[in-house]
This record gives structure tokens, sequence and C-alpha cells, in this order.
């Protein structure tokens, strides 16, 4: 009777020192080689952090010294030019108030406007006198007329006076001019020229009106 051997797998044993790569031990030369190293990295980063930080002081101090631009404002000129536009646009406000308070005031109503000023004309005006131009600007009021009694005149103007329609300052002005008859006229006695000029209690906004 034979006997049959089987072969199995043969097992190694890895934990022979033998089959274990060799190990190197680092020499104290190696090890101070690469701390030198190290410490040569390191001061030439710091030598670079120092030389930057070194610059930016520098261009920082130089920008400290260098003198400011005056900021950007406008100049005397273009300030003139807008007080001047100010000036105009608020003289501007003013005659439009102005205006809208004559045109209160000049409406025609019973007692105040142009009819008003017409009524005491026509109301005061002496039988010996007659109208030639009325003429009404703004403020102001200039009568001219003919008359054959001065002292008539006189009078009229008291009583124009005294209907409130004219200012009391400045003063009115009047003026009488005698105009004699040309010769071989039949008419005899002289014509006085009057010239009234007056300023207006209630001023009108219409200027160079006519009525």
């Amino acid at each position: 009777m034979s006997t049959v051997a089987f072969a199995g797998p043969q097992q190694v044993n890895l934990y022979d020192p033998s089959l274990l790569p060799p190990r190197h031990a680092f020499t104290v030369r190696q090890l101070l080689a690469w701390v030198l190293i190290a410490a040569l990295a390191l001061g030439v980063v710091a030598w670079w952090a120092r030389t930057q930080i070194g610059s930016l002081r520098q261009e920082m101090a130089r920008e400290a010294a260098r003198p400011r631009a005056q900021e950007i404002g406008p100049t005397a000129q273009q300030v003139a030019g807008l007080e001047q536009a100010l000036r105009a646009r608020t003289a501007l406000l003013e005659a439009r108030r102005a205006a809208r308070d004559a045109l209160e005031r000049g409406m025609a109503r019973p007692d105040a406007g142009p009819s008003a000023v017409l009524r005491s004309i026509a109301d005061t005006i002496p039988p010996s006198a007659w109208l030639l131009e009325l003429r009404v600007a703004g403020s102001h009021v200039d009568i001219r007329a003919k008359a054959l009694d001065p002292a008539a005149v006189d009078a009229w103007l008291e009583r124009l006076r005294a209907s409130h329609f004219l200012a009391e300052r400045p003063a009115p002005t009047l003026r009488l001019d005698r105009i004699d008859p040309p010769a071989g006229s039949p008419r005899s006695v002289p014509v006085y020229g009057v010239q009234l000029s007056a300023a207006l209690e209630a001023p009108f906004a219409d200027e160079g009106a006519k009525p």
C-alpha cells in the first residue's frame, strides 16, 4: 500500500529581521544641517517681511508729507454768477408779488381801480376846465387839461386830494401856462394850460394804461 503526500502552502515568517527593510539612523550632522537650513529659510522670510514693512512705512510717510490738493469747489466767478442769478430771481419774484397786489388793488370796483379815478376826476373837475389827456402808468397819473380860471384849478387839486386816490408823498406837482389868444381872435380872455402829475395811493398793475 502506497502513501501519497500532499504538498500544502508554505508559510513565510515575515517577522524575520533579515526580511525587513534596513533602518537608517540620522546622524547628528544631518540633524544640524536641517536645523541650519530651516533657520536660514526663516531668516530670509523675516528679512523679506521687514523690507516690505519698511517700504510701506516710507510710502505712508511720503503720502503724509505730500501737500494735499485743495478740495474742488466753485470758483469766485461761479459764486458771483450764482449770486447774480439769485438776485435776479428774487427781483422777479418781488415784481410778480407787486403785480399781484396791484391787480388786487386795481380791480374795477366802484371804490377802486381806474373807474374810481375817472369818477373822481369827473366829479371834481370845475365847469371852467376841460380834460385833454389822462394817463395812468403804474403808480403815476398825469393829467393835461385847459382852464379859464387858475383859481378853479387850485380848488380842483384840493378836491382831488380830498378824494384820497392821490398819494400824499410825493406831493402832486401842478403847472399852469398862460395862453393868450392870438391877434385878431374874437376870444379876448386867456386860457391856461394845466399839467398835473401825482402819485397814486393804490398803483395799478397795467403800466402805461391810458383810460
